[in-house]
């Protein structure tokens, strides 16, 4: 269990955890089913910066420091796959044209307004919480943007044919990493939320299934640029959901 975990942590973020030198294809696989765990981990985190620096700082420059902190977290991983994903997606091309716009290492316009949009968004979201609600805010946001990447690959095939490392997960990633995935998310949503959390579980998983079948359907699969950009979505779509009903729970 830690072997698989810490691979995840490897994998996902710039944390200092040991993991195997040479994973196997079959280790990667087996990692995603702790893929919302590391989301939790970095929401421990998260939760943390904000117990200590709402002692001194107001709600929104504390709330563009969380933001940057999740960036620094994960290297930029997600946050560069939405960006290649929005220039591909909003290029204009066919599935096949789409693929070298998003490997070329030069940034569009499309990918730049998608990667500041998206920051901006989980800023003016996060200030717009009640204090009493950001630090489940913080724990279920990073944990269900994990969530969809592991539903993306166990659900829906490599986008692009030929080998990469996006295709190691499609082919080895199943329901039973989906589903230890999804207990855990449950799990830990019950938990945060109390009795309201299995409902946020539900609308958040319709709404991670939507995300990743538009993005399928358009790009004919997925990889991991796309992977990435369905959790940054999700992301945005937990905290739009937590404040359009922040009055009921």
């Amino acid at each position: 269990m830690l072997m698989p975990f810490a691979l995840a942590v490897q994998f996902l973020t710039r944390l200092p955890f040991s993991g195997p030198q040479e994973p196997t294809a079959q280790d990667l696989a087996r990692s995603m089913a702790y893929y919302p765990a590391v989301g939790l981990l970095l929401g421990l985190i998260l939760s943390v910066e904000y117990l200590l620096l709402s002692l001194c700082l107001p709600e929104e420059p504390l709330s563009l420091m969380i933001v940057l902190t999740l960036v620094l977290l994960t290297g930029n991983l997600h946050l560069d796959g939405l960006m290649d994903t929005a220039d591909g997606l909003f290029s204009g091309r066919d599935q096949a044209g789409m693929r070298p716009i998003m490997k070329d290492s030069r940034m569009g316009a499309h990918g730049v307004t998608a990667g500041v949009g998206a920051l901006l968004l989980k800023y003016t979201l996060l200030a717009s919480l009640a204090r009493s609600q950001m630090i489940p805010a913080l724990l279920s946001m990073p944990m269900m943007g994990r969530w969809v990447m592991v539903y993306s690959v166990a659900r829906y095939p490599y986008a692009w044919g030929d080998g990469g490392l996006a295709k190691v997960f499609t082919d080895g990633v199943g329901l039973r990493e989906l589903s230890w995935a999804s207990l855990t998310a449950a799990l830990a949503l019950l938990t945060i939320w109390g009795s309201v959390g299995l409902g946020l579980f539900a609308l958040w998983l319709f709404l991670g299934i939507l995300i990743a079948g538009w993005l399928a359907r358009r790009f004919g699969g997925v990889s991991g640029d796309i992977c990435g950009a369905a959790g940054e979505l999700l992301e945005i779509g937990v905290l739009l959901s937590l404040v359009a009903i922040r009055r009921w729970i």
